[in-house]
């Protein structure tokens, strides 16, 4: 039997009507199929995951994971038969293919201490910067007269290192000195490197990564119906306790699914290993937390990642930027699992986010539901948003959505032009759980604030701003201090509150103890910083 994609379809139908004795029957027939192009493979490895998100019985989950666990074999015995097969499967994720995409250092770093023999150097971008500028930060200054040579970025690579793990060689090379981070990674990124990962079984790929176990779900139905605002509100487990080992290895598995579909996120692959949170919640449903390293942490706002799981296997990533009780929100669901439970996957997001770090306005950008984003335009994302309670923040906007809304209400064949959906993603979409509630502004406010500030009081002398907010507010020089001397310094409801110029009075001196726990609770824990700022809220309203 060979496979084309009408039967990969089928099998999809057969996993969301949850018929078990159709998926058990086509999976008996399959046996010894064999796969008509790299699409069908592709495709009837990508039902399988949703088969083992969804599986109508715990022995079809068993199967399926088995046969996920193994597709190694069938990729293999796929490139046998295909001289073009390898081509063809290039970032597919599936065991036993390959992987090529422009990957940032921390990535690289943390898959080279994983299994440094599945990395290479594949190329370099046309436009990329001459690495002999890049590796002389890094590289003993004798080495001048190779570095200042005319050779291209391959021929001194290979002078420089030699012809054989030549990646693994110029990440290890940029490990030293005392460079700050965020600019070490960008004169990585200045190479432009074309990273190429072997999926050789010796990290987790998309058949294989799997989040912490919990009892497997079998479901009778494929949840479509849901009522936001009693799942978002609906408390919350506590927390898994996890061992060293297991934190380890979901933030491997968590970077690395990501990294074989050419994609990562700053919370996953700089991860603070204390910052990771898992919660199991109800349907087969984890979600993990990740928050990052300390030096790598946004001033204001706190950006807390997060891989989700559904009996086991990852189903989405994204991120909330939180400040206080407002957060902006992102998703993306894995394409394999479209048609699932979707709904109920953001809301029991929210949930998390909501219930733990206190967020009870989530906005959402305009490309998740359309703006250079053709997919969400045809999908009408925006309805799928409004339904769950998400309103436009332009005015205009959300009472042309209201009326868009009743004439669907009235006529159920009413679908909005592509003209309007379009019109839809001139803002931000928005759901505040608790209407009555002061939301927390814009850090991106704050922060223009905070240039307005230095430019028209301090003539745009930055280290003068500075040196006047230690001095008002008695500050000491502690890591990460400034940034809250300066936001205390342009936020206006905070410095009512301080009278007079000098700094000896109640009011300035608690606004310098605010400043000090600001800057501690940002370094040492994301979600007690955020708590704090709640308790101050008022400072910023």
């Amino acid at each position: 039997m060979k496979l084309t994609a009408r039967h990969i379809s089928l099998l999809r139908t057969h996993i969301l009507a949850c018929n078990g004795e159709a998926v058990t029957t086509f999976l008996d027939t399959a046996r010894a199929a064999s796969f008509s192009n790299a699409k069908t493979l592709v495709g009837f490895h990508d039902a399988l995951l949703l088969l083992c998100a969804y599986p109508p019985t715990k022995e079809l989950f068993v199967r399926g994971d088995l046969l996920l666990k193994n597709f190694y074999l069938l990729t293999c015995q796929f490139l046998k038969a295909n001289k073009k097969g390898a081509e063809q499967l290039v970032n597919s994720g599936l065991s036993g293919t390959e992987v090529h995409g422009a990957f940032t250092y921390p990535l690289l770093s943390a898959l080279l201490v994983e299994n440094s023999p599945c990395l290479y150097l594949h190329s370099f971008a046309d436009d990329s910067a001459p690495a002999g500028e890049i590796l002389k930060h890094f590289l003993p200054q004798g080495e001048f007269e190779t570095l200042n040579a005319e050779y291209d970025n391959e021929e001194l690579i290979t002078e420089l290192f030699g012809k054989d793990e030549q990646l693994q060689k110029i990440l290890i090379a940029m490990q030293g000195g005392t460079m700050r981070p965020e600019l070490r990674d960008q004169l990585f990124d200045n190479l432009k490197i074309f990273a190429g990962i072997f999926l050789d079984g010796s990290i987790p790929d998309r058949s294989t990564a799997r989040g912490p176990a919990q009892p497997v779900f079998a479901h009778k139905e494929i949840q479509k119906k849901t009522d936001p605002l009693a799942i978002v509100t609906k408390k919350l487990r506590r927390h898994v306790t996890l061992t060293a080992e297991q934190v380890q290895a979901l933030i491997t598995n968590s970077m690395c699914v990501l990294a074989t579909l050419n994609r990562e996120t700053d919370p996953v692959t700089s991860c603070d290993a204390n910052g990771v949170t898992l919660f199991h919640l109800e349907r087969g449903v984890s979600v993990a937390l990740f928050s990052m390293s300390a030096e790598r942490r946004m001033p204001f706002e706190s950006y807390i990642g997060y891989v989700l799981f559904k009996n086991g296997i990852p189903l989405a990533y994204g991120g909330s930027w939180i400040f206080g009780n407002r957060a902006l929100f992102g998703i993306n669901i894995f394409e394999p699992f479209r048609g699932g439970e979707s709904s109920l996957t953001i809301l029991q997001l929210l949930r998390v986010y909501h219930k733990y770090y206190g967020v009870t306005a989530f906005s959402v950008e305009p490309y998740q539901f359309g703006k250079d984003n053709p997919e969400g335009i045809a999908s009408g994302a925006y309805w799928f948003y409004y339904k769950m309670g998400f309103r436009s923040d332009d005015k205009k906007l959300a009472a042309l959505a209201e009326n868009e809304f009743a004439k669907m209400q009235k006529s159920k064949s009413y679908r909005s032009s592509v003209a309007t959906l379009k019109r839809f993603t001139g803002s931000r979409i928005t759901w505040k759980i608790k209407n009555d509630e002061i939301i927390f502004p814009d850090p991106c406010v704050l922060s223009s604030k905070i240039t307005t500030m230095i430019r028209d009081k301090f003539s745009g002398i930055r280290q003068e701003a500075i040196r006047s907010g230690r001095e008002k507010f008695r500050v000491e020089n502690d890591p990460g201090i400034d940034e809250y001397v300066l936001l205390y310094l342009s936020t206006s409801s905070a410095m009512t509150k301080i009278s007079g110029e000098s700094s000896g009075t109640p009011e300035g001196t608690k606004a310098a103890e605010k400043i000090a726990k600001l800057a501690r609770l940002k370094q040492e824990d994301e979600r007690k910083f955020n708590a704090f700022l709640l308790s101050i809220r008022s400072d910023f309203q």
